[in-house]
């Protein structure tokens, strides 16, 4: 049976890990639909600006929603409430998976 997966991730100042970390998400192979949902914290670097155009990349896939407080809970919780899949798995932005 496919099982449908949200991945979620806070997100904080990785202008320089992002773009990876999001690419290592969507070469996973899933046994259904999937979807990552970024909980883009208040950066002091480019970050929002990097999702933004990952965003324009992925599409509907890749869902971004911004959380006004640096606080990795707030932005777990705003990233999940965001999602729409069942299963949904944590990844860190500062991650590659394989």
């Amino acid at each position: 049976m496919a099982k449908d997966i949200s991945f979620v991730m806070p997100v904080l100042n990785e202008e320089q890990y992002l773009e990876a970390a999001v690419k290592s998400v969507f070469n996973q192979d899933v046994p259904g639909e999937m979807e990552l949902v970024l909980a883009l914290g208040p950066s002091s670097d480019a970050t929002n600006d990097v999702a933004k155009k990952l965003k324009k990349k992925y599409g509907t896939k890749l869902q971004l929603v911004n959380v006004a407080m640096a606080n990795t809970s707030a932005q777990l919780n705003a990233a999940i409430e965001k999602s729409k899949y069942s299963v949904v798995v944590r990844v860190d932005a500062h991650a590659e998976l394989h």
